[in-house]
């Protein structure tokens, strides 16, 4: 009875137990089954998204590798209907392969932009020659210009020429050099205008003659133009003219400056043209706008901009500087028309030579004048706000200053003519004061003119002292 009792009392323990075992199993089952569930709905929303997905176009050589390794993952899985699986070993495959192609699939949805691929044109050998290829281009047209210009100018200059003409030279000599070197001029703006005539006299060069003007002032008027001399001189003329011209000619020469300016601008150009047909249309269009510039450029080009100011700046205080500093003295330089003409008259004691000292130039020097001048310029805001502010800057204009006048330049030699036995008067005595005393020193000395009424006025065969006297005046200076 025991030995049943206790039967009785084991077999509800094993039905217990069996109960649990299979609730265990079920529950497994269970669990396996929703897991199973979950895993083909997951495949089908892939399936979905990819069929739903927009066609990708690659843009490359590595875009359609990817295109490719993509579609061949999608393919794969297409292919091969899913199956419960039996083992953890396949079933930890299927999960790899299908969180990989998740992977791969939000990584091409999250791109912003295709890959960019190498332009073919940034390889060429255009763009690898396209410095070399500018400098050809300023190179050739610099120098065809050049020797264009060069070739002219040289056709020119051989081919120059002036009238042959000696007659033409022989009356220029007689009324531009001999009569300048004789009578002077009046009231012209250059006090060395008869110097300079009788210079050119003094270079011509004629065997047994003398051609110099300031030795023939005071010969008798049909021997003062000697045929010979004015020949001599005729050609000097000739020489200087055809000089000219050709001075004219070089002058052309300037251009080689252009034609290098512009063999310059050529190449760069042809370098920019080049440059552009060869850049990557990414690269042209990052070239043409300032956005997206990093912080650092942005600071480099504003710090390039502060240097320049900076520059300009030093640059002004400096010139300011070296202006104070090397401030050039005035410069005096004689001028006509300024002041009246002064004259002072004078006559022997005998009352036979009469004269007059003739002043007409004054000592002029330039000053520049500044005065500033403003202007009242006004701006309004967005907001409303007019805001007003006066902009001045200093305008300069260059005067004449006259300083002393005529008449000093008179009394300065009036002692001198004194010193030669005359007497000063202050009005004329009606005699024609009309020959010069032919020293050129006189006007570019002392910046006057002396006049008498002749040279051979006692003896007409000798020039009287009186008047020799007064042509040694011109070998000193008052000024």
């Amino acid at each position: 009875m025991r030995r049943d009792s206790e039967d009785i009392g084991l077999a509800p323990t094993a039905h217990l137990a069996h109960s649990r075992a299979s609730s265990v199993a079920s529950i497994s089952r269970s669990r396996r089954s929703s897991s199973d569930s979950s895993r083909r709905s997951s495949i089908s929303e892939s399936r979905q998204a990819l069929t739903a997905a927009p066609a990708y176009v690659p843009d490359s050589y590595e875009g359609y590798r990817d295109a490719s390794q993509r579609y061949s993952d999608r393919s794969y899985v297409e292919s091969h209907d899913y199956q419960t699986p039996h083992h953890d070993t396949k079933h930890a495959s299927t999960t790899n392969a299908t969180e990989q192609f998740d992977v791969e699939s939000e990584e091409h949805t999250k791109a912003d932009e295709p890959v960019p691929w190498d332009d073919p044109r940034e390889n060429s050998w255009v763009s690898k020659l396209a410095i070399p290829i500018a400098i050809l281009v300023g190179l050739g047209l610099a120098g065809g210009t050049s020797y264009l210009v060069h070739a002219r100018v040289q056709n020119l200059l051989a081919n120059a020429a002036v009238d042959g003409d000696l007659a033409h030279w022989k009356r220029k000599a007689q009324y531009d050099v001999y009569d300048a070197c004789y009578q002077g001029c009046t009231s012209c703006d250059d006090p060395n205008f008869a110097f300079n005539a009788c210079k050119m006299t003094a270079q011509a060069v004629v065997k047994g003659a003398n051609c110099d003007g300031n030795a023939m002032w005071n010969w008798r008027v049909e021997h003062r133009y000697p045929d010979a001399c004015l020949g001599a001189v005729a050609k000097i003329l000739m020489g200087e003219a055809l000089e000219s011209l050709k001075k004219s000619y070089r002058g052309q020469y300037g251009l080689l400056a252009l034609t290098i300016i512009g063999g310059l601008i050529a190449g760069f150009i042809t370098f920019k043209l080049l440059r552009c047909a060869t850049m990557a249309p990414a690269e042209r269009r990052a070239t043409k706008s300032s956005f997206g510039k990093s912080a650092k450029n942005i600071a480099k080009a504003s710090g390039k901009r502060a240097g320049t100011t900076n520059g300009k700046k030093l640059f002004t205080v400096l010139l300011g500087l070296f202006s104070a500093r090397g401030a050039r003295a005035v410069v005096n330089y004689p001028c006509a028309g300024r002041d009246p003409a002064w004259f002072q008259f004078f006559q022997s004691p005998d009352l036979k030579i009469g004269g007059v000292v003739h002043g007409w130039f004054s000592e002029c020097h330039d000053k520049q004048e500044c005065h500033k001048k403003c202007k009242n310029t006004c701006t309004t805001n967005s907001s409303g706000v007019r805001t007003c502010k006066d902009t001045c800057h200093d305008e300069c204009t260059k005067v004449v200053v006259v300083g002393r006048e005529p008449r000093v330049f008179v009394d300065r030699v009036t002692p001198k003519v004194r010193a030669c036995g005359f007497q000063l008067k202050d009005e004329p005595d009606g005699k024609q004061l009309v020959a010069r005393i032919g020293n050129a020193g006189i006007e570019k000395n002392h910046w006057v003119k002396i006049s008498v009424n002749g040279f051979n006025v006692t003896d007409p065969n000798k020039t009287d002292e009186m008047i020799m006297c007064l042509h040694r005046i011109g070998d000193s200076t008052t000024l």
